[in-house]
């Protein structure tokens, strides 16, 4: 793809109002009428189980409603995002009737529950029978207790309402805000998206420079560094498409909300479930004016080639690349006797399995408490129902721990650990495998960079910056790597987004050296697998900030003064 990168404000403005992005309102009617059936069928089930905990005096007020949402959310987004639904009053129509069928439904089951399931089609008894349970429903404070309290029918009218209510809240802007994504009509696929967090009340300078196209003004704004606490900050968010095989690139959107109350564990959540407005509508940006946002955006410099623009002396600008001095880099492929060794594909499939347990723990104890707890009120054994109880508890919760902050520490000590022990039995190594600086790392070609695999990378082992050598030396499963500095041409730490604007967004860190082999210039990109238990929030982008310094040190460039967590391509 050739575009050109406009370097100055006065070249990317525009006389004439830009394009805005409207939703055309289609819909992939074959696989959202399935989803959506599949969706409605979730949340029968969560009613379904409403109503067991009912029975079993195991419902908690507002709670149980929620947990129940929960549940359907997963089954009412995919139908929103694999039907292709860009149609907003479709989603909502079926976020509203997944809410009814949740928690109205599980009285339903209630009433079933009263007149045999063959009976189940007088469903004109709903009314009376939920009239029914306001007049005799009774709250407790403690399952079991307070036997003589009285029916309180004002209060389960008010606690029908708030709960119905709050099974709304969660589903309903959920719905509206996935359909509300962009889509590509050319590509057939939803945009992915980049983004970027400003000080609060930075809205009012992006959305006049983003009207006006003054894109290298806007890249030089400095961003803030938000906390778990901060809840008002400025949202930027780019959708894109990637190109195609031809290198052309479809029009990308963009989108600049003030948000006045948000937060999150990830940019997407940070950005989707946050309370605030749009202060601008939803240009289409060009090729050219996605240049220079490169600088706040990493994720564009994949899909914009080319250099960027210079900037003023006060902003962070990338180090400059490294000379190509002559020397070849050498790469050996790894005797066929000690070849794929390490990541083989019954490995690969076992440390899935091990990466999914910390869930499927949290599931079970969750499930272990609920069991224990409905067992309780019927079995005179208290001590040992609720020991059962807080066990469940307390797995769930190291499980939750370990899932949210490393899940696959298992699979990946067991990886470096089995790594090691392989390495060790080679004859020939470029470096001694129990060296301290010695690092576990994978290597993964961009071409996997972002995908759903079971494995991404291509190759695992042991990765050494040799100062005294002055080489950046690799011992791994299928190749050996002796790349001396002078042959580097380039290197940097690059963004690697997986789930790019879904909630579950990742954003994963590579190392990239492009250096001069025997068949000419070749990319390297690695990453270090974590093994920490609590690792910090930005680790992936420190260890490969880390790297590229270090490989810079080897031809004594001074490193970048920002740290890892501000520093800017």
């Amino acid at each position: 793809m050739t575009s050109t990168i406009q370097s100055s404000d006065s070249t990317n403005s525009r006389a004439n109002p830009r394009g805005v992005y409207l939703p055309t309102g289609r819909i992939a009617f074959d696989r959202f009428f399935i989803l959506s059936l599949l969706t409605l069928a979730s949340a029968l089930f969560m009613a379904f189980l409403l109503d067991q905990a009912f029975v079993h005096n195991v419902y908690y007020i507002i709670l149980m409603p929620i947990l129940a949402a929960l549940g359907v959310l997963p089954f009412l987004l995919s139908a929103i995002g694999f039907g292709h639904c860009r149609n907003r009053l479709f989603a909502l129509v079926l976020a509203i009737i997944a809410s009814i069928v949740v928690y109205i439904g599980s009285y339903e089951f209630g009433l079933i529950r009263e007149i045999g399931f063959e009976n189940v089609r007088e469903i004109q008894l709903l009314p009376s029978y939920i009239h029914y349970r306001m007049q005799t429903d009774v709250s407790e404070d403690h399952p079991g207790l307070n036997r003589d309290q009285s029916p309180e029918p004002g209060m389960n009218w008010f606690k029908l309402a708030l709960e119905q209510l709050c099974v709304m809240a969660l589903l309903v802007p959920a719905a509206y805000r996935r359909a509300d994504r962009a889509f590509c009509e050319k590509c057939k696929r939803w945009k992915s998206r980049a983004l970027a967090f400003f000080p609060s009340g930075s809205g009012k300078t992006i959305g006049p420079l983003v009207a006006t196209g003054q894109f290298e003004t806007l890249a030089q704004m400095p961003k803030a560094n938000l906390g778990p606490r901060d809840r008002r900050y400025t949202g930027l968010a780019v959708e894109y498409c990637r190109p195609d095989p031809d290198g052309n690139l479809c029009s990308a959107v963009v989108c600049v909300r003030e948000v006045k109350h948000g937060g999150g564990v990830s940019g997407g959540s940070m950005f989707d479930w946050s309370i605030g407005r749009n202060v601008a509508p939803r240009y289409e940006l060009t090729a050219d004016e996605l240049g220079p946002l490169r600088r706040i955006l990493p994720e564009l410099a994949a899909i914009v080639p080319g250099p960027l623009p210079p900037v003023e002396e006060t902003q962070r600008t990338t180090p400059p690349p490294l000379p190509v001095r002559g020397a070849i880099a050498q790469i050996l492929a790894v005797p066929d006797r000690f070849a794929g060794q390490i990541l083989t594909k019954p490995f690969i499939i076992l440390g899935n399995v091990l990466a999914l347990t910390p869930l499927l723990l949290m599931f079970g104890g969750v499930a272990l408490a609920i069991w224990s707890l409905v067992h309780l009120d019927a079995h005179k054994d208290e001590a040992m129902w609720i020991a059962i109880a807080i066990a469940g508890g307390l797995v769930t919760a190291a499980s939750a721990f370990l899932g949210l902050r490393n899940p696959g520490l298992i699979p990946n000590r067991l990886l470096e650990r089995r790594a090691r022990s392989f390495l060790d039995q080679r004859v020939e190594r470029f470096f001694k495998v129990d060296d301290p600086a010695a690092v576990f790392v994978e290597v993964v070609p961009r071409a996997h960079w972002g995908k759903a695999m079971l494995e991404t990378a291509t190759d695992v082992g042991l990765l050494k910056i040799d100062p005294a050598r002055k080489a950046v030396l690799f011992e791994g499963d299928r190749e050996r790597w002796n790349i001396p500095a002078a042959a580097i041409a380039h290197v940097s730490a690059e963004p690697a987004t997986a789930g790019a604007g879904t909630a579950g967004e990742i954003r994963y860190y590579m190392t990239v050296i492009i250096a001069q082999t025997s068949e000419g210039l070749r990319e390297f990109s690695f990453a270090r697998r974590s093994t920490a238990l609590t690792p910090a929030k930005d680790h992936r982008e420190q260890a490969a900030r880390k790297l590229e310094q270090e490989i810079r040190s080897l031809q004594g460039i001074a490193p970048t003064q920002a740290t890892p967590s501000t520093f800017e391509l």
